[in-house]
């Protein structure tokens, strides 16, 4: 139908079920017939309110009552707007059409840090994927867009053209001619929050890729809030330095390389650190092909390669004991992951905790002066999903 118009407040509306669907502060996102629909909040609940017994002019009376309007106006809306939720296919009054079923749960939203961080990058496009329990939307510009669509593949929800929300994560990848400075860095963001900057825009989408997987680890695996720092089959598991580059340079120059992700995942039993993206689904090569194009500033030590590696030592800033693991690296709550304590107190358990988290100390616990023979597991032998060559 085109153009359709409901004129009759008795009329009993049921809302159709619909192939896929997720919902952004109370706006729906839905796939149905082949077609993505974004719904404002009004709408959506209009929609979800349809369950063919109420009319429509008993649905107007108790929005009216709701949201303190005067009737008259509250049921003209409900008729525009049943009208054009009609035209869209949304709704019918046949009989045998199931229900909504119920939504997805929301779409992950950063919080700010402070009062100042203001809401972030603004972005062209946002794609919405499905990562474990939880939807994620991911801002950036067409091109990125298409290739994360293109990347994620059977995870991707929706693809919005324009996106009214902050995004979850970010991708700012400059291209063109200008003059080099530091706004031209790729950069990670999660919300108003810099996860990452780097003069190489493929890392930044590694960083991604990696980083979505932190919401759904695998069953027996920990997420900490810090990075890995190792190379040839071990790490450590370090916080996140406060200044990243100094930190990385100073790591490069005793042999080893850093993670790129803002989070490690951590599998109990053996004590590995999972780095890069676990998803053998996931094909990268849309995305790095993207910005392979993009502006590159020059070099700067190399990122820890993808793949499964052993724990060596957790170390922290303070004394090296349980209660500076958990203050410093333990994770804040976050949907699709379990908020246990427990399986944290079991890995410390089982590694050693080492004071002092600076280059020099980290090369000390890997003993990078007088290695053995320690291959990194699923990255030498190429038996890890996805691993850049």
């Amino acid at each position: 139908m085109t153009g359709t118009t409901v004129a009759d407040p008795e009329w009993s509306p049921r809302s159709v079920a619909v192939d896929d669907l997720v919902m952004v502060d109370g706006a729906a996102v839905a796939y149905c017939a082949g077609a993505v629909h974004v719904l404002n909040p009004t709408a959506t609940l209009l929609w979800q309110s349809c369950d063919g017994d109420a009319t429509l002019g008993t649905l107007a009376t108790d929005f009216a009552h709701a949201f303190a309007v005067d009737p008259a106006v509250a049921l003209a809306d409900v008729i525009e707007a049943a009208s054009e939720l009609l035209d869209r296919g949304l709704l019918t009054t046949t009989d045998d059409v199931r229900p909504v079923d119920d939504p997805m749960p929301p779409i992950l939203q950063p919080a700010p840090i402070c009062s100042g961080c203001g809401d972030g990058p603004t972005f062209a496009q946002q794609v919405v994927v499905a990562v474990g329990d939880v939807a994620l939307s991911i801002g950036a510009d067409e091109e990125m867009a298409a290739a994360l669509v293109a990347a994620l593949g059977s995870r991707v929800r929706a693809h919005l053209d324009h996106p009214r929300e902050r995004a979850s994560y970010g991708l700012v990848i400059p291209a063109g001619t200008r003059d080099r400075g530091p706004a031209d860095l790729a950069r990670l963001h999660r919300g108003p929050d810099v996860l990452l900057t780097s003069r190489d825009p493929e890392r930044v989408v590694r960083a991604l890729i990696a980083q979505l997987a932190t919401h759904a680890p695998p069953p027996k695996h920990v997420v900490l809030d810090a990075i890995a720092v190792g190379g040839s089959g071990r790490v450590v598991v370090a916080p996140m330095p406060i200044t990243r580059a100094p930190f990385e340079r100073g790591v490069a120059r005793v042999g080893l390389r850093v993670s790129d992700a803002s989070a490690v995942i951590v599998g109990l039993d053996p004590p590995v650190v999972v780095v890069g993206n676990p998803w053998p689904e996931i094909d990268l090569e849309p995305l790095t092909r993207v910005a392979a194009q993009r502006r590159h500033l020059g070099d700067e030590p190399g990122s820890l390669e993808w793949g499964t590696y052993e724990l060596s030592a957790i170390t922290v800033a303070g004394p090296a004991n349980l209660a500076s693991v958990l203050g410093e690296l333990a994770t804040t709550a976050r949907p699709g992951v379990t908020a246990s304590l427990t399986p944290l107190v079991e890995l410390v358990a089982g590694v050693p905790i080492v004071s002092g988290s600076g280059p020099e100390a980290i090369a000390s616990v890997l003993d990078v002066n007088d290695r053995v023979d320690h291959r990194a597991l699923g990255v030498l032998d190429g038996s890890a999903p996805n691993v850049p060559r």
